[in-house]
């Protein structure tokens, strides 16, 4: 996923799907902050970022007060903080470029982590859940969005047809 978001592939991608890269864009993402509680005041941890768009959106449409995005890619990671920059909102939003199952970040600060259709990059998915429960506070809510196959399973024309377009492990 580095290699692809940080060529042009990435930047491909971001035009095609407009700012919010995950199903069902803004709509999806403020659906999640509803169903997940996040609001006023809060501080979270967006892990698996991208540029941040779904961060801005916590911060402009839920009174998120401070949101701190972890991404591999380093390429991302520079344009989201100069897209906060821009868009005046770098005092709130911060980027850190890190592995999202080993942030470096202190331990039970954030009253949410969050995640939009990214965690299925994530070849570790339980040292990603251990490091996401490791940055919550008590209470804490972990809110994530992703692609996950139902127990119906696909038929292996249909798995190649849905992730011909799709760089994940499962690919």
């Amino acid at each position: 996923m580095q290699a692809e978001y940080a060529a042009a592939d990435g930047d491909i991608s971001q035009l095609i799907m407009g700012e919010q890269v995950h199903v069902g864009g803004l709509h999806s993402t403020l659906a999640l902050a509803a169903r997940a509680g996040v609001g006023d005041g809060m501080v979270g941890v967006d892990l698996c970022c991208h540029t941040g768009a779904g961060m801005r959106a916590l911060v402009r449409f839920c009174s998120v007060k401070e949101m701190i995005g972890v991404d591999a890619t380093e390429q991302i990671v520079e344009r989201g903080r100069e897209i906060c920059r821009a868009e005046g909102l770098d005092d709130c939003i911060s980027f850190v470029l890190a592995d999202a199952c080993a942030t470096r970040l202190p331990a039970g600060e954030a009253e949410f982590v969050w995640g939009e259709d990214a965690w299925c990059y994530v070849e570790d998915k339980r040292a990603l859940i251990v490091e996401a429960a490791r940055l919550l506070r008590p209470g804490g809510t972990i809110a994530f969005t992703d692609w996950v196959e139902g127990p119906a399973g696909l038929e292996a024309p249909e798995a190649e047809r849905c992730f011909a377009s799709c760089a994940s492990p499962a690919s």
